[in-house]
């Protein structure tokens, strides 16, 4: 795209239309004032047990833990799997680096899964391909809030008696089969990072079906400490908790998110219905029996239609209209600390990296400003076509 065609279409007055901000209302003020009010600022404090029993009550599980981010949940998971050096642990390469990360913080071996042809989730029909006498666990993950067919991956670990690791950092709100994300496998993991559905600032959750794991992860993220009076610690521990301030507008949070995934479903719906049938754009839908979170909007260029555009060319250029989007992941195979452990190509992957971007998905986005998206978006295609 020329520069000329960019600058003319980019107004200086134009506000800037972020990729996904927190929207922070009701009852955040409030709590997080009545935390700072009670001294409980830290890692213990009413707040964080209230967060976790509601979350415990949301997924119908025994408890849940609360950690300082969803990292240091998928950390703990693969610790509670028993993932020890040299195991490998089945993970799509299509993800956000700290899904592959954890493996290698314990020593582990990451074995990369290609995403599907038609969508950027792991293809189930390549996991029997890729288990091994080393495999120990299988990540999957809920990319962008668009649920896995989590069946046949339960059904192949079952028969390998393999452990089944739920990344649903960004699939809050998701369901399979009606079961929600994050409490499917054995243990899962969310992430409340700034730009989710719910924020806490910072931080994350651990669930699971199972009390005993869950009361070994609060065990591991509280140092591993055996007695606090004499600071007795029988194995290596982490602190990896949630502080009180945090869990104070994680509750508010909460309070607010059936509305906040209504507010970002409407939201797809509206891309989808603008986009649908345009021939420069490959579109995704969500499984059958499934329900997306829609944590973020993701589309792809159609390389047949407009073979010399890539996703960072629509980026670039939404950005010159002061419109924030990103090109999806860079796969984990492409990325240097995992070189030593590719052997095979991924070319979905790989595909959906360099074709596919994610587009403004806040709770708060104005039907105005996905206007604007969304024109802006068609404009930059139609002036692309008739330059080729």
């Amino acid at each position: 795209m020329s520069a000329t065609f960019l600058a003319a279409s980019t107004s200086s007055s134009a506000s800037h239309i972020p990729l996904s901000e927190p929207t922070l209302e009701t009852n955040a003020w409030t709590y997080v004032k009545d935390a700072l009010d009670s001294g409980w600022v830290s890692s213990v404090g009413p707040y964080v047990d209230r967060f976790e029993r509601a979350f415990a009550d949301y997924f119908q599980v025994p408890r849940t833990v609360a950690t300082v981010n969803g990292t240091a949940a998928l950390h703990i998971a693969l610790l509670l799997a028993g993932v020890q050096p040299g195991d490998e642990v089945i993970v799509p390469s299509l993800t956000f680096i700290a899904s592959i990360n954890v493996i290698r913080y314990i020593g582990a071996i990451p074995v990369f899964w290609d995403s599907q042809s038609d969508h950027w989730n792991a293809d189930p029909a390549l996991l029997h391909g890729l288990i091994t006498p080393k495999t120990k666990a299988i990540m999957a993950v809920h990319l962008y809030g668009d649920a896995m067919d989590m069946g046949p991956i339960l059904a192949l670990a079952e028969a390998y008696n393999l452990k089944v690791i739920e990344d649903a950092a960004e699939a809050l709100g998701a369901d399979w089969n009606g079961q929600p994300c994050g409490a499917i496998g054995d243990v899962g993991c969310l992430s409340f990072n700034g730009n989710k559905t719910l924020t806490t600032g910072g931080g994350g959750l651990i669930v699971s079906k199972h009390a005993d794991l869950l009361s070994r992860a609060h065990y591991l993220i509280n140092q591993a400490k055996d007695d606090g009076l004499t600071f007795t610690h029988n194995e290596v521990g982490y602190n990896y908790r949630l502080t009180n301030l945090q869990a104070a507008l994680g509750v508010a949070q909460l309070e607010c998110l059936p509305r906040f995934l209504e507010n970002r479903r409407r939201i797809w719906q509206r891309y989808q219905a603008a986009f649908a049938g345009h021939p420069q754009l490959t579109l995704f839908e969500a499984l059958p029996n499934t329900t997306r979170s829609a944590w973020l909007y993701g589309v792809a260029i159609n390389p047949q239609t407009l073979p010399d555009m890539e996703a960072m060319d629509m980026v670039n250029a939404l950005s010159q209209r002061q419109i924030q989007s990103r090109p999806f992941f860079k796969p984990g195979h492409q990325q240097k600390p995992f070189q030593p452990f590719v052997s095979d190509s991924l070319p979905n992957a790989d595909r959906w990296h360099q074709l596919g971007f994610n587009l403004p998905s806040s709770s708060s986005l104005s039907p105005a400003d996905q206007e604007r998206v969304i024109e802006a978006v068609l404009d930059i295609l139609n002036h692309r076509k008739t330059q080729s």
